[in-house]
């Protein structure tokens, strides 16, 4: 569990930390500002999402 878990912990807390705000709208200004589509902030806060289920 802490192979997977504590990884996505961190992620978490650094995506908080980033944007200040609630993950997935900081996930939408990220993928913004990289020049991405904003689907994508989508699919990756469904993937976070799974693995915190699987991790916990």
């Amino acid at each position: 569990m802490l192979i997977i878990g504590m990884p996505i912990l961190v992620l978490e807390w650094l995506i908080d930390r980033r944007g200040q705000k609630q993950p997935i709208h900081t996930m939408e200004d990220i993928a913004v500002s990289e020049g991405y589509l904003k689907s994508w902030c989508y699919r990756f806060f469904l993937i976070l999402i799974f693995y915190s289920v699987i991790g916990g």
